[in-house]
């Protein structure tokens, strides 16, 4: 067997200057810890678009361009069957790691992949026609081609395997984390925080997070406005921090303005972190009514500035909240009102929940999901190197 050292290659498309988001921050978080764990290695990353020098995280990583820039389903389907594939053997790699759901569709080479949550298959109406259709193709193939899946909540592991029927020995749940403030490469400038002005000598709820209807961003105006209405807290507001998808923009504008209580909601768009951090340290409690997630790290966030939460009682989200939340029902707007008033009344209820959210952060890390991912790379590199 040829000597050499073992060489890995990883799915970094996702790891964008200043636009890291979501599964880019996932990828970020693990894959720059193992690459700085094991030096033995080569490392050899793939981007689909010039990248930036800070997600080169060692001398033992080689940065590659693989055309095209995959803005598009056809151009997923095009960089899977063929850039990847090609780039794979030319480069001679052992194993190929991709935490953003893609598999390589060709070849035999062993992959580690991660599927965050089958959200496409509950709410496909939030889709385009064209990725929903890639999605409902191409989410079960890449699950039989992964040879590890790495999956964020215990819920979505039973979803994976009550879809897909994938064993579950084959599964493993390495969850998100909150990140080291030395290690927010996606951060917009830290200078900039208007929050001080929006959240000065206000009492107010906080949403942050993306405005996508899987969200219940309109079941979260539709409680804010009951809240107003039955419990006359005229001095209570509403921030709002984050930006629509583009297919809902105009709608989300039209149900904001119809709002009786359009003017005591502050919707910021796009924040930086620090103006998000200021957001939930200042509000009652956050809000988080969605209909369905694979995890949920606003939750951690709000912990972290020592916020009470409200949430919604589906999905993944009773895993990851505990004790350490008020879970409701997503389509009960009138229990939200009733609970909001809940939190400013009772003072020690908000207090206690603080507290448990606070202790509650601490089982949730990157290092240790860092390392279950590594296991799972050695596994299949052990496997490789006796047959």
């Amino acid at each position: 067997m040829e000597n050499r050292r073992k060489r890995i290659a990883v799915n970094t498309r996702l790891l964008l200057k200043d636009k890291l988001e979501g599964m880019g921050i996932y990828t970020h978080e693990i894959v720059s810890r193992i690459v700085q764990k094991h030096p033995e290695i080569d490392f050899y990353f793939f981007f689909d678009r010039k990248w930036s020098s800070d997600f080169i995280y060692g001398k033992n990583v080689k940065g590659l361009n693989l055309f095209p820039p995959t803005r598009h389903p056809f151009l997923w389907w095009f960089w899977l069957n063929f850039s990847l594939p090609l780039a794979l053997k030319k480069n001679k790699i052992d194993l190929f790691v991709s935490l953003d759901g893609f598999a390589s569709l060709k070849g035999k080479i062993p992959q580690v992949i991660a599927i965050h949550d089958l959200n496409f298959l509950h709410r496909p109406q939030d889709l385009s026609f064209w990725v929903r259709n890639f999605y409902t193709q191409y989410f079960p193939i890449f699950a039989r081609k992964g040879d590890a899946i790495i999956t964020v909540s215990k819920f979505s592991k039973s979803e994976l395997i009550d879809q897909y029927s994938i064993d579950s020995k084959k599964i493993v749940v390495a969850g998100n984390a909150l990140p080291s403030d030395e290690n927010r490469l996606w951060e917009r400038p830290s200078d900039l925080n208007r929050a001080e002005e929006w959240t000065k000598n206000k009492i107010y709820f906080a949403y942050v997070g993306a405005i996508h209807p899987r969200k219940n961003v309109k079941g979260l105006l539709e409680a804010f406005e009951l809240f107003k209405t039955e419990y006359s807290n005229a001095e209570v507001e509403l921030i709002i921090a984050g930006t629509p998808i583009r297919a809902y923009k105009k709608e989300w504008e039209g149900l904001l303005k119809s709002n009786k209580f359009y003017r005591s909601i502050l919707a910021t768009g796009r924040v930086t972190e620090l103006e998000k951090k200021t957001i939930l340290k200042g509000s009652k409690a956050l809000l988080y009514p969605s209909f369905y997630e694979g995890f949920g790290i606003p939750i951690l966030e709000a912990w972290k500035a020592k916020t009470a939460v409200l949430a919604s009682n589906f999905s993944a989200i009773p895993e990851i909240a505990g004790d350490a939340a008020i879970l409701i029902d997503s389509d009960s707007p009138r229990v939200w009102a009733k609970k909001m008033q809940q939190i400013l009344e009772n003072d020690s209820l908000r207090k206690e929940l603080i507290e448990n959210g606070s202790k509650r952060l601490n089982i949730f890390s990157w290092d240790t999901s860092a390392s279950l991912v590594w296991n799972e790379i050695e596994n299949l590199l052990n496997k490789k190197s006796n047959k």
